[in-house]
């Protein structure tokens, strides 16, 4: 395999900038549309394929490029039955959120070449039933014949202007047709498609519904309707594999117009306007950081910028720079010295959007970020009373539904199982009904599909929790910012909505303690799909069969998520007064021993490495989970759970008190340490402290908020790790045009070329790439400065924390805020299966408050790659989408939420507080002057030995200058506080040593 180390794109500023703009409004911008043209872009001569993108299912496995006006796919593996597959639509190539009208006149063309012979299956069919076909390859065939390079205006004119090969009028009779709607199901098998020739096929045809079997189930499709192409393996309604692996299949000339209404036409989201000068749309706060970006060639010198509002400021930007995760030339704009409240406008060169400078700059950021998990709530009614907004919606109503999987019956699986085979419910039915079922009823949903995992739900639950640790106060019951069905009950209701998904932890948990990994469909389910019966039993949800649930095999891990989960909430329960502490603290209880008996019985110590163990080698039966079962449902695989004992016994020390805990979390080999590296399952070297499935640091920063638990010497070390951790992220900041907490890392990546009839494959080195969920490792980073602030008082870190969330809200290269609803330009369209206007007319727009995972340079599904971007040759932090089906770079998910409602409870309590004077950098240090009062004396002695040794919690009154006071103390020079700075101050008092004292 060939390698390739791609070097950096060293673009040029604005220029760059609108090239980058122009390319992406060829690709994604409205099309201009003739009147009646249904579809977008379907020469592809400007290297963009959208709307039109591949899709895989079951084992079908393909690759494509867009190249020299051709939309070319390599089928890796066809799929089908033979191949551990479904069907021939396990390899498709598709054109979604068409609208079809019963009695018009339609006209569509395209153009097919593959490199060996074989069949293609093409149809018009509602997405949200797979037996609602309007049109396959039917109707009156058209004059047309393949030409290269057409622009869409000359096929549109050719496909109008064609004659029908009979020389007849198409008419609603069938009589005089060529192929006759029913005709149409199976005659494309015989039609075969010549090997390296390109074939064109060209309809004129009546939609009607009378031609449809079952006719009250086959509605008009608003919005729901897709041209799509089968072309992949053999199954139940497919006799054979449409092309064999290898085969790479071409598309070009695509074009469908609606003859009958010239109001039927395509239109794409047009694109915000970039400007190159970016700030945090929300604002700013006004004692701390304020830093904006703009974009400016190579060399360039610095550029004047004035701010104008209640407050004016003027100056010059910062010298230029390379960032290195938007691949461009910036400079960077600080006016930390406006203070006064109010809205302002930027202007250098250009104008920014407007923002505000205040205290309230958040608005109900807390309520609506917290609102999502009712929102998502499975097994109960989502009422208009307690929906905090109503997002892009008319109403709040939109947002109202019956209650999802209400009962959620599922079948126990004791095995792992990467694909199933199974075409329908009755024979998963059967494969596992010596099993049983389990209700598991209620829980959230976990992302956008409606799967229900413990370790997921675990990462989410402590942050929660946390949220609520650090300060009661703001959560206490009654609080204007949360309503729910439980509100009024005596328990805070951040409380009550974690005991949601904490009774869904206990129905997950097996007789034995452990616990069940996930359990969601047994296969995935598309887009615009409600988690409810609509059809009140019949198994149908709109009018697409329910697939089956399954519970996935018991894990240490989600055992020890529970454990951890469940016995933090018990603490949080019984400080509170909620009698249910003692149910779930014997649960969590129950949790650990089960996975510590099981781990140390198969490998003699909870932190004994698993990695050789025979069951991860022959995973079928295995207590880990698989890292790629991404079938049905997200994989969540975990192949390492030393991190989650550690967490686990942390949780249930804080509880409990208990020796046997204390004496567990003291024997991680990391403990009381926050790392900014994560190492195993499906990290390699992720530069963030936490994630779903690295876990260690989150029992770090429980006991941080629990010192009087641990020794002096257990929370010094805790503290110098926070700190350690802090920095590392604010020097990540200081390093970023955009002030981004998140650097991204260097891994390898497989990328497949295909030019003409060839394909090849090579690696690619993504320098400084951006991981899946890249938005919630900044806004992680920024809750780990967040803690640091708490411990130390240091307010550089409240600074940092606020600096990494406008890279959130607004300060990134794509001048995009993440969050819907919160900024000027914002995410519109996440990927979630019910909040997805732009698959299906009419339903429901994501309300205000969901943060998408952002930026992702392996760009995995097919709709973004499909706008024409190239692994490896687009910035990370440009590797975005705003589409409802962009599933690797726009999904939300209940752990990424969490976290921004940590941050806004955190900078909405402290940032108001904070002294305006604290954001300027230390000066020069006064070495020996811990107290930072300006002399060296004895008083300086007792000051540091009281902090070192626990005594004493700041080095200076209330912490207010603390980062200059660890400068002074540090009179040594080891960048460490020890005894040994104390001891070399007193000396210096008598003359001993002259500071600081150089080794």
């Amino acid at each position: 395999m060939r390698k390739t180390k791609l070097s950096k794109r060293l673009t040029a500023g604005i220029a760059t900038l609108a090239m980058v703009a122009s390319a992406s409004a060829s690709s994604l911008a409205a099309i201009t549309a003739n009147a009646g043209m249904m579809t977008g872009e379907g020469t592809f001569e400007g290297g963009a394929g959208l709307p039109w993108h591949v899709c895989e299912n079951g084992t079908g496995e393909m690759a494509f490029n867009i190249n020299d006006g051709v939309y070319s796919i390599l089928i890796k593996n066809p799929g089908g039955a033979s191949n551990g597959g479904e069907d021939r639509w396990d390899c498709q190539f598709r054109h979604r959120n068409l609208s079809i009208t019963y009695g018009n006149k339609y006209r569509l063309t395209y153009s097919i070449y593959a490199t060996n012979s074989g069949h293609a299956y093409a149809k018009l069919g509602d997405v949200s039933n797979d037996d609602a076909e309007y049109w396959h390859n039917n109707g009156n065939k058209l004059n047309m014949e393949y030409k290269p390079g057409m622009s869409q205006s000359e096929l549109e004119d050719a496909l109008r202007s064609a004659s029908t090969v009979s020389g007849n009028e198409t008419t609603s009779d069938q009589n005089n047709w060529d192929v006759k709607y029913y005709e149409g199901w199976d005659k494309w098998k015989a039609d075969e498609i010549p090997a390296k020739k390109w074939t064109t096929y060209a309809w004129e045809f009546y939609i009607d519904q009378s031609f449809m079997n079952n006719i009250d189930s086959h509605p008009e499709g608003k919005q729901t309707v897709e041209w799509t192409f089968h072309f992949g393996g053999d199954g139940q309604y497919t006799n054979f594999i449409c092309f064999p692996a290898g085969t790479i299949v071409k598309f070009d000339n695509l074009a469908l117009i609606d003859m009958s209404d010239d109001g039927n036409v395509y239109q794409a989201e047009p694109e915000a306007e970039k400007t190159g000068l970016t700030v945090n749309q929300l604002g700013y706060f006004p004692a701390l950081e304020k830093r904006a970006t703009i974009l400016v060639e190579k060399g360039a010198a610095p550029v004047s910028w004035e701010v104008t509002g209640p407050e004016n400021l003027s100056g010059t930007a910062s010298a230029t720079i390379y960032d290195e995760g938007a691949w461009e030339y910036a400079q960077i704009i600080d006016f930390s010295k406006i203070t006064t409240p109010g809205e302002y406008t930027l202007t250098a060169g250009g104008k920014s959007v407007k923002f505000t400078v205040g205290n309230d700059i958040y608005g109900n950021l807390l309520g609506d970020s917290l609102n999502y998990y009712y929102l998502n709530r499975s097994g109960i009614d989502i009422e208009e009373q307690y929906i905090q907004n109503a997002g892009q919606n008319d109403s709040k109503s939109a947002l109202t539904r019956k209650a999802g999987h209400k009962p959620d019956e599922a079948y126990i699986t004791d095995e792992w199982v990467f694909l199933y085979t199974e075409k329908t419910n009755a024979e998963i039915k059967s494969r596992y009904s010596s099993n049983g079922t389990k209700d598991v009823s209620g829980g959230w949903y976990d992302a956008g599909d409606y799967g229900k995992y413990v370790v997921n739900g675990g990462v989410s639950m402590w942050t929660l929790a946390n949220a609520y640790e650090r300060n009661p106060e703001k959560f206490k019951e009654g609080a204007d910012f949360i309503n729910i069905p439980e509100s009024g009950n005596g328990t805070p209701d951040i409380l009550d909505e974690l005991k949601w998904e904490a009774d869904f932890f206990m129905k997950m948990t097996r007789d034995d303690g452990m616990v069940y990994h996930k359990m969601h469909d047994y296969k995935w389910t598309a887009l615009g799909v409600m988690p409810y019966d609509t059809s009140e039993g019949d198994e149908k949800v709109q009018t697409t069969v329910f697939p089956t649930r399954i519970i996935k095999p018991v894990t240490y891990a989600a055992t020890l998520n529970s454990a951890a989960a469940l016995a933090q909430l018990a603490r949080l329960l019984e400080e509170a007064g909620d009698s249910s502490a003692a149910t779930y603290k014997a649960a969590a209880i129950k949790n650990y021993k089960a996975a510590k008996d099981l781990y140390v019985s198969n490998y003699g110590s909870i932190y004994a490495e698993a990695k050789d163990a025979a069951e991860l080698k022959d995973g079928k039966y295995s207590y880990f989970a698989p890292l790629d079962h991404n079938k049905g449902g997200g994989p969540y695989g975990d192949t390492q759970v030393t991190d989650e004992f550690y967490w686990a016994a942390c949780e249930l020390y804080l509880t409990t008190g208990d020796a046997e805990y204390y004496d567990d979390l003291k024997a991680y080999p990391e403990a009381f340490t926050v790392t900014t590296n994560l190492v195993g399952g499906e990290n390699k070297g992720s530069p963030t402290s936490f994630t779903w499935g690295t876990l260690a640091s989150l029992g770090t920063m429980s006991l941080a908020y629990n010192k009087d638990k641990i020794s002096a010497d257990e929370y010094k070390k805790l503290e110098q790790s926070l700190q350690e951790a802090g920095d590392f992220y604010l020097k990540v900041e200081k390093e970023s045009a955009y002030g981004t907490a998140y650097p991204g890392h260097t891994y390898d990546t497989t990328v497949t070329d295909i030019i003409d009839d060839s394909a090849s494959e090579r690696s690619v080195t993504l320098t400084g790439g951006y991981e899946w969920g890249s938005n919630s490792m900044v806004i992680n980073n920024a809750l780990v400065m967040g803690v640091a602030y708490d411990v130390t008082k240091d307010v550089k870190y409240l600074s940092g924390a606020t600096t990494a969330m406008g890279y959130i809200f607004g300060n990134n290269v794509l001048e995009n805020s993440y969050v819907t609803g919160y900024g000027t330009n914002t995410t519109q369209y996440p990927h979630h299966r019910y909040w997805c206007p732009q698959m299906k007319a009419g339903w429901p727009y994501a309300p205000n408050g969901c943060l998408s995972g952002g930026p992702n340079s392996d760009m995995n599904d097919p709709l973004i790659q499909g706008a024409g971007y190239k692994i490896g040759e687009l910035a990370p932090m440009k590797c975005y989408l705003d589409k409802n089906d962009a599933w690797s770079v726009n999904e939300i998910t209940i752990n990424w939420n969490a976290p921004l409602v940590w941050m806004a409870a955190f900078a909405e309590e402290e940032a108001p507080k904070a002294d305006s004077n604290s954001t300027e950098e230390p000066t020069d240090a006064l070495y020996g002057d811990v107290d930072c009062n300006g002399v060296v004396d004895i008083v300086d002695v007792l000051t540091l030995n009281q902090y070192l040794t626990g005594i004493a919690e700041y080095l200076t009154p209330n912490g207010e200058k603390e980062a200059q006071g660890k400068i002074n103390a540090n009179v040594d020079l080891d960048d460490k506080i020890d005894d040994a700075d104390a001891m070399n101050i007193l000396k210096s008092l008598v003359k001993l040593v002259t500071l600081p004292v150089k080794k």
